[in-house]
């Protein structure tokens, strides 16, 4: 089943981060935690501060976030289609994104960049555009993996993957702390909010999604999701 929602955000930093937007998938009920190994960065689990040097000058206008939650793997795939825009002309630009996820693919103005043009080694992924860009322009950015669980939510930042008392999956964010880019490509800074959102998550039958902002439909996708 696919949910999807319009968001206008006061605060990407803090807003987009929680309840997807605030995610949260559920059958009723609750107990249980999971358990997996965490490789976040240090980076990654700090949230604001001083921006990098490749994100100075870069504004986010738009962001469409396509996630696809696999509860049984504890894996979310995330397809990021995002609308950008530089204040100067830029060859070089990075964005922030938890390094535990693959990277499988990275799309500029609807064109796929070469791996050898971004790296993500420490949760700043860094991005070596084709052509000089100055004002708005597009990045798709298609990412898999296991993302960080919150051990102790809402204290703790990450997923929470749980089950209801008959077995079922309830799963949520918390990342209220460490900010977005725990599941989302983003400019995990105050000053990096993204102006609208668009929010499509896919989960398994017969799971719900729910997220803050404004619900626009749903589709079945197959018998399964």
């Amino acid at each position: 089943m696919s949910l999807i929602l319009n968001h206008l955000l006061s605060r990407c930093f803090f807003s987009i981060p929680i309840l997807l937007i605030g995610l949260l998938i559920f059958s009723p009920g609750i107990e249980a935690v999971n358990r997996t190994k965490q490789k976040t960065s240090d980076y990654t689990k700090r949230s604001g501060g001083q921006v990098a040097v490749l994100k100075k000058g870069l504004s986010m206008p738009h962001a469409d976030l396509r996630f696809t939650v696999f509860p049984e793997e504890k894996k979310i795939g995330g397809i990021a289609i995002l609308t950008l825009s530089a204040d100067t002309d830029r060859r070089k630009i990075a964005l922030d994104l938890d390094r535990v996820f693959k990277i499988r693919e990275i799309q500029f103005n609807g064109n796929q960049l070469s791996k050898h043009l971004y790296r993500n080694p420490d949760g700043l992924l860094e991005i070596q555009l084709p052509e000089v860009v100055k004002g708005d322009f597009k990045l798709l950015i298609s990412y898999i993996g296991h993302p960080k669980v919150a051990e102790n939510a809402p204290w703790d930042s990450g997923f929470v993957w749980a089950k209801t008392r008959n077995k079922q999956h309830w799963i949520a964010t918390a990342v209220q702390d460490e900010g977005g880019d725990l599941f989302w490509p983003c400019l995990d800074h105050p000053k990096g909010e993204p102006g609208s959102v668009d929010i499509h998550i896919t989960v398994p039958a017969p799971l719900v999604a729910v997220a803050n902002g404004t619900f626009m439909g749903r589709a079945k996708n197959g018998n399964d999701w």
